[in-house]
């Protein structure tokens, strides 16, 4: 997903700046709403207005979480972004991530949420 919506403007490894504004992602510095991966999917599902950054919400919502695990993973600083457990509860809330589709899905949102947190630590 990353190398087909994120590469031509930020880059292979994440160093930005191939497209006039593209953030990188090797710093946490003037993220225009924070770094934390719930944080980064709002960034992916409404875009950055007055920016080049688009919304994707082309992606499923799981999508757009993987889109923002891995540029998680490309800072190499040792404050990773990562994200609280309420900041995952207010973007599951807010875009209603909790309310079964057609089909249901088999998903333990408790549990979902505890092994995002532990994955992001």
């Amino acid at each position: 997903l990353y190398s087909t919506y994120c590469v031509s403007c930020h880059g292979t490894d994440g160093q930005g700046g191939l497209v006039g504004g593209a953030r990188s992602f090797q710093s946490l510095a003037d993220w225009k709403r924070g770094p934390s991966i719930p944080d980064m999917f709002v960034t992916l599902t409404e875009g950055l207005e007055g920016t080049q950054m688009r919304a994707f919400n082309n992606l499923s919502a799981w999508d757009r979480f993987a889109v923002s695990w891995y540029v998680a993973s490309l800072y190499t600083g040792a404050d990773r972004p990562n994200g609280t457990r309420e900041d995952f509860e207010r973007v599951i809330k807010q875009y209603e991530l909790d309310v079964q589709r057609d089909p249901p899905l088999p998903l333990d949102i408790d549990s979902a949420i505890d092994e995002m947190i532990e994955d992001a630590q």
